[in-house]
């Protein structure tokens, strides 16, 4: 954001002359620009203020400013992909220690739920830092076993694999490598998915500075549902009048909903977006790169749009029915910023 310069002037005792500085801050300089160690505050009088601080103009008179980023921690978050279901965590239901049933020859085991969470695979962007309390843990005989390393080349028949199993999130089937014993019980803690919907919130503290968003889209995306972009917050700020206490049906503390906008085709994406970046073609193999030309529409909000931890703000982004879109890839990536809450 461009910020005014403004020009502080002082008397300089020492030198007997007026000197200058140049800051980008309204508020009062606190020492001298021709010696830093003559203060300007009211005990010394080693220097005194001359004039309030003016914005500096160039020679035609226009109001000169410096192009500045923020120094505030940037918070740069992808949401889960809606043409993949595994990636549905935001939602995703925990079990824990649940005994698998075994297939006649002990080396596939089935789970209750379907449609694991995949957070090991690079299906999610940045999936290490969400991952730690919903990848699966596989026990047997109460010993924690390990997942084949992601990203290796199975050949399942030779049965030479770098771990001890690994999972068919889609079907909820854990697959050793070798048959496990009679009588001994395989467990697992996994998250399942329960919905489509995506939560992103700001930490206690904070302000989740919404600055620009991107869509990512493959050239094969085909959409099965309309998806909704919502605000949420707490009653008591942006509906006090629906509290209980008011004679409404919201206890204090609840969380509704203050804005709801759908997109029921891909036109309303393209009439929404600022345009569109040139097609990223297919890249990085065939283990860890794209499958195909991916389409990036870019939004640069004309307000800011700021979620205040303390007011209980969240967006929500979730597909209507919870179909997922055909196709590969359709994600969505905010470019924020973490403030901290006023005091």
């Amino acid at each position: 954001m461009p910020g005014a310069i403004y020009k502080h002037t002082i008397w300089c005792v020492d030198e007997s002359a007026y000197v200058s500085r140049l800051t980008e801050s309204q508020d009062p300089i606190t020492t001298c620009p021709n010696n830093t160690a003559h203060s300007v505050d009211s005990d010394s009088h080693a220097c005194e203020l001359y004039a309030d601080a003016s914005p500096s103009l160039d020679s035609a008179g226009n109001l000169k400013v410096l192009p500045e980023k923020s120094a505030e921690p940037r918070a740069n978050i992808i949401s889960p992909n809606f043409c993949d279901r595994l990636t549905w965590h935001s939602t995703a239901e925990r079990e824990t220690g649940e005994v698998l049933s075994p297939n006649h020859n002990r080396t596939r085991f089935h789970a209750q739920y379907h449609n694991w969470v995949d957070l090991n695979h690079g299906r999610v962007s940045d999936e290490d830092s969400i991952s730690a309390d919903k990848l699966a843990v596989i026990k047997v005989d109460g010993v924690t076993k390990d997942e084949v390393t992601p990203f290796i080349c199975l050949d399942m028949m030779a049965g030479n694999w770098p771990g001890d199993y690994v999972i068919h999130h889609e079907h909820g089937i854990v697959e050793f490598a070798q048959p496990v014993e009679e009588g001994v019980d395989v467990t697992a803690d996994y998250s399942h998915v329960v919905n489509s919907q995506w939560i992103m919130a700001p930490y206690e503290g904070k302000i989740l500075s919404m600055r620009h968003s991107e869509v990512q889209f493959s050239e094969n995306i085909v959409m099965k549902d309309s998806i909704h972009f919502t605000v949420w917050g707490y009653v008591d700020v942006f509906a006090p009048q629906y509290l209980t206490t008011n004679g409404g049906p919201y206890p204090p503390g609840t969380k509704i909903q203050i804005e709801d906008k759908v997109y029921k085709t891909m036109q309303d994406f393209i009439n929404e977006s600022n345009g569109a970046y040139p097609t990223i073609p297919q890249i990085g193999g065939p283990m860890r790169g794209t499958k195909g030309p991916i389409l990036e529409m870019p939004w640069t909000y004309q307000t800011k749009i700021d979620l205040y931890h303390s007011y209980g703000m969240e967006v929500r982004v979730y597909l209507e029915n919870d179909i997922p879109c055909g196709g590969d890839i359709g994600t969505i990536a905010f470019y924020c910023v973490s403030l901290p809450e006023p005091t």
